[in-house]
């Protein structure tokens, strides 16, 4: 019996190959081109690509000190659990403030040595660490990040022009295309993987702009902000996550293609942060029964569910159950489109919205906002600061209650910046924090949680503890004075 169960599993392996070699060939009358003569065309060895671009392609090594709550900074993705992992390699050692030691990789942009990277690499990092491929270590500044692309630029300084890749366009990269990934897995520095695109406009469900390439070449932890080339050697993609049962390389990686890269990336580049539009609406699919309810005879499109208060989109007269079919002449057939397309767009420019409203079409011009970022969750109302720690606190509004997904039944203080170098910084406290209690007594505001921070510094501690509420979970943190 057991040797039938081999021979059966065998048999129809050696069937699915035979398959899959043979079906591409059943259709070759279709295709146009000529296999021989493309094979032919292939590089023989992809060393000249890789040699001239390995300079440009850098290790990065940070350092940081958080609360150990059994958490870790390689988590998984939302919605993918054990399945989605971004790759940045660290290493805990079990202390109740440990010092992370993590390791990814980037790629220098220009002479000046801005380098560019994931944000989950820096992210919370006290020191950053760039080893050049010669073996030359740098200690790095953060310029900007933008934690919705997951995207971040640092920078060296060096007294010579330093070597730096070039974008290239993944607009006009096909599933099939060859493809180079150099990085820094599991710390070996300078690796290069190759392997093809094996899809395009992936949504991981990682963030609201998701559209990343797919790839097989073999990329694993360590390789997150590496560059992935072309066979010209420019970037195309910048890798991020894998998809992985078991936390290793299983060839399915994903890759933040260069034209959205590239964009974000100069800007971060240029001013240190990300200035997207804003409409102030949440929306929803159509599907059937929402578009016959409505008499839309179409199943693309978007339906508004509701639109914040004071926002562009309230300014206009765009309303709930409004169906938006285009924008900007643009068919709409994908709630992330309106979202890109929205976001891309510059605060104060107008765009057009084509819309379905009581059996008939409209056409709305609306004045794009700003967009509300992570730094400014509160308005600005109600923040209060302590310059000893470094922190900014402000309180806790739907706003922030919704961009963090804050409980209505948690009452406390939301930290909204901390200063880079501050104590709080190197305790590990980030942006999104919620502030329960200070030395054990409950705060529930921003006056209240300076008040007790004060209080506690007055009385000659060497330190504060906080309990802080993060993703879901509650620990405490220590955070010294000095």
């Amino acid at each position: 019996m057991k040797s039938l169960l081999i021979a059966t599993l065998l048999s129809t392996s050696i069937s699915g190959i035979c398959q899959f070699v043979l079906s591409p060939f059943a259709h070759a009358a279709s295709y146009k081109g000529n296999f021989t003569d493309e094979l032919h065309t292939l590089p023989t060895s992809l060393a000249d690509v890789i040699e001239s671009v390995q300079p440009a392609v850098v290790n990065i090594a940070v350092s940081s000190v958080t609360p150990n709550n059994g958490s870790s900074k390689g988590s998984d993705f939302s919605g993918y659990e054990n399945f989605l992992h971004r790759f940045f390699e660290n290493h805990d050692f079990g202390t109740d403030r440990e010092k992370i030691d993590g390791m990814g990789s980037g790629f220098i942009i220009d002479e000046d040595g801005h380098v560019a990277t994931n944000y989950h690499v820096v992210d919370g990092a006290s020191e950053i660490v760039v080893t050049l491929n010669d073996g030359t270590k740098y200690t790095a500044e953060l310029i900007g990040a933008d934690p919705k692309t997951d995207l971040a630029v640092i920078k060296i300084d060096s007294e010579e022009p330093l070597p730096y890749a070039e974008f290239g366009s993944s607009e006009k990269t096909r599933v099939g295309d060859w493809v180079v990934a150099i990085g820094n897995p599991f710390g070996l520095g300078g690796s290069a993987t190759t392997g093809i695109v094996s899809a395009r406009g992936r949504d991981i469900q990682s963030g609201p702009f998701d559209d990343f390439l797919q790839i097989d070449a073999p990329i694993n932890r360590g390789n997150s902000g590496g560059p992935l080339f072309n066979l010209s050697g420019k970037v195309i993609g910048i890798n991020t996550a894998i998809y992985s049962p078991n936390g290793g390389n299983v060839g399915i990686g994903f890759a933040i293609p260069s034209a959205m890269a590239q964009i974000i990336i100069n800007e971060l580049r240029r001013s240190g942060g990300i200035n997207r539009g804003w409409l102030g609406i949440s929306a929803q699919p159509i599907n059937k029964a929402i578009a016959g309810s409505l008499g839309f005879n179409d199943n693309n499109g978007v339906i508004v569910a509701s639109v914040v208060p004071n926002s562009p989109a309230d300014n206009s007269d765009l309303l709930p159950g409004d169906i938006i079919v285009s924008i900007n002449g643009i068919a709409l057939n994908h709630l992330k489109e309106l979202v890109r397309k929205v976001a891309s767009t510059l605060p104060n420019k107008e765009i057009e919205l084509r819309i379905w409203r009581d059996d008939q079409y409209k056409t709305l011009s609306i004045t794009v906002g700003h967009l509300p970022e992570e730094t400014t969750v509160a308005r600005k109302s109600n923040t209060s600061t302590n310059a000893t720690l470094g922190l900014t606190f402000s309180e806790l509004n739907a706003f922030s209650r919704q961009s963090f997904q804050i409980s209505k039944s948690i009452n406390g203080s939301i930290v909204t910046s901390v200063r880079r170098g501050s104590s709080a910084a190197t305790s590990g406290l980030r942006q999104g924090d919620v502030v329960l209690m200070v030395n054990r007594s409950t705060v529930n505001s921003p006056a209240e949680t300076i008040d007790a921070i004060e209080i506690a510094q007055g009385s000659g501690r060497t330190s504060v503890l906080l309990q802080i509420l993060r993703g879901g979970r509650v620990h405490f943190v220590a955070i010294p004075f000095a």
